[in-house]
């Protein structure tokens, strides 16, 4: 263990088995040359690599500080406590558990491997990029404060938490989904408190609980909400410009504009989908017809409706003559409001009324 600070101007060599520890509250200088084959560890004080590290074997940080500039480089990374202050570009080829510690800095840190987030304690992002390329799997409750950083999955994130969870906070913050974040917990997920802005162009599978989402929340790719799920929107502009499908409950604050896709009961299969609250639509609500039903949507309160109505069969299936279906529900009807247009296109061969 090293206590008292210093600094290093050769090469450090951590054979396998071995640790090098950085602990009490002075401050430490390294060059890049460390060669690490065994356990690189950071519990106390301040460790300055200005032109980065390429770390083999395993890095810990438990406390204290590391800050990198430069390109810099870790096998492993189990990142528990303490800062880690990149103002460089960092890639974790390998695993990284994350639980109860800071993100800091003006760099990006790409996650290449696999993610764990466990424990109860909070985890920050206060600044930078942070990058989750592999998949990442959340079981513990711990939440994920962005004060001012910016979160991207490009990867699959498996939300398992075992109690509520959140991940939001002010500033400039921003959560990005361009891969796939899967809820199945059965609990309440909050994403984008505190003015944090959540987009979505990737995918959205609401499995099980509730996903509640705030103002700065902009759907652009698809979200699905499935049976006895539910999605919640706090702020009255609560819009869907991609596609959300599925047989659960979307809940408004006040109302739900839709200028993308509905989709009730997703694709392929015949479903309904209720929206607790108020629906302006003036996109495209898509709905498919079955032999022993169709999709629905329900909606609670006032329905101003608009756009497109698109119609299509279930594959394989084939209605029977004189069959009636019911596409939608509502408390009540804006005057005057009804589709601008019904594609019956895909029906090729039946005749319908309305």
């Amino acid at each position: 263990s090293l206590v008292g600070g210093g600094a290093s101007t050769g090469q450090i060599d951590i054979a396998s088995g071995a640790t090098l520890d950085f602990a009490g509250s002075a401050t430490y200088n390294l060059n890049r040359a460390v060669n690490n084959a065994g356990t690189f560890q950071v519990r106390g004080g301040i460790v300055n690599a200005q032109d980065g590290l390429a770390l083999g074997g395993s890095t810990v940080i438990s406390g204290g500080q590391l800050n990198l500039s430069g390109s810099s480089q870790f096998d492993s990374f189990n990142f528990a406590g303490g800062t880690l202050n990149n103002n460089g570009t960092l890639v974790v080829s390998g695993p990284t558990t994350w639980g109860g510690s800071v993100f800091s800095g003006t760099g990006s840190t790409r996650l290449q491997g696999p993610l764990s987030l466990v424990g109860a304690s909070s985890n920050t992002i206060t600044s930078g990029t942070l990058v989750l390329a592999g998949t990442t799997t959340q079981t513990g409750t711990g939440n994920v404060n962005t004060s001012g950083g910016r979160l991207v999955n490009e990867g699959v994130w498996l939300e398992q938490a075992t109690g509520n969870t959140s991940l939001g906070g002010g500033g400039a913050a921003s959560f990005e989904n361009t891969g796939r974040f899967s809820k199945t917990s059965a609990f309440t997920t909050a994403i984008g408190s505190f003015g944090t802005a959540f987009k979505n162009t990737g995918t959205v599978d609401v499995q099980a609980g509730k996903l509640q989402v705030f103002s700065g929340f902009n759907n652009q790719g698809l979200l699905t909400i499935a049976a006895g799920a539910e999605l919640h929107g706090t702020s009255s502009a609560f819009t869907n410009a991609g596609t959300l499908a599925g047989a659960g409950t979307v809940r408004a604050a006040d109302r739900l504009s839709n200028t993308g896709t509905l989709a009730p009961g997703g694709v392929g299969q015949v479903g309904q989908l209720q929206v607790l609250g108020n629906l302006t639509t003036s996109g495209s609500l898509q709905v498919e017809l079955g032999r022993s039903g169709a999709d629905l949507l329900a909606v609670s309160g006032n329905a101003n409706l608009g756009g497109t109505l698109n119609f299509s069969v279930l594959s394989g299936q084939r209605l029977q003559r004189g069959s009636s279906f019911t596409v939608v529900s509502w408390g009540q009807r804006s005057a005057g409001s009804e589709f601008a247009n019904l594609d019956f296109s895909q029906l090729s061969g039946y005749r319908f009324t309305t």
